[in-house]
């Protein structure tokens, strides 16, 4: 692990921005049991490249599955939202942070939207579902949400009737991986 450190420390002095090296170090905490640096961690990087969404995202993710509080990981999603809609998710390569971090919009939206529906905010859930077909059309699916919206309050016979109807007037391969997996 300390050589790990050590190359994560030097591509920092590199590439302080760096999509893959904040991942790095985040994962790096993780696997070495320090934790409590994070927080720490992505906070420095908030302050000093207020711009980058997926901090924003990676903050409320660790927050809500490994500090279990989802009103104040949504506050973050939130903010990571806000940042795809002003259209930020351009100015970061796609491909490492749907690789590495799991930052694609489309994620980010939908682990936001599950956190307002466990915590009984079905109304800006939808709210923010719609606005964000606005800001970013191409990157979210309706009928994909409603699914898991179904799911989500336990309507199981509904969903799968849902995804069954789905699959019947989809033919794109992506839906169809979506769709599946939601079914099962």
């Amino acid at each position: 692990s300390s050589n790990a450190e050590k190359e994560l420390a030097y591509a920092e002095n590199i590439a302080p921005w760096d999509g893959d090296m904040c991942f790095g170090f985040i994962q790096y905490f993780r696997t070495t049991n320090s934790h409590e640096k994070i927080l720490g961690f992505l906070d420095n990087k908030i302050a000093t490249y207020p711009y980058f969404y997926a901090l924003y995202y990676w903050k409320a993710d660790y927050i809500a599955h490994y500090c279990y509080d989802l009103d104040e990981a949504m506050k973050w999603y939130r903010m990571s939202v806000r940042f795809l809609w002003k259209g930020h998710h351009n100015y970061y390569s796609p491909l490492y942070l749907s690789i590495n971090g799991n930052a694609f919009p489309e994620n980010i939206i939908e682990d936001y939207f599950d956190a307002l529906i466990k915590t009984g905010k079905e109304y800006e859930a939808w709210k923010e579902i719609l606005l964000s077909k606005l800001f970013l059309w191409t990157k979210i699916d309706l009928d994909i949400f409603k699914i898991k919206y179904l799911i989500l309050k336990k309507m199981f016979l509904v969903a799968e009737k849902q995804c069954v109807k789905i699959l019947q007037k989809r033919v794109q391969p992506q839906y169809s991986a979506i769709i599946y997996s939601n079914l099962a």
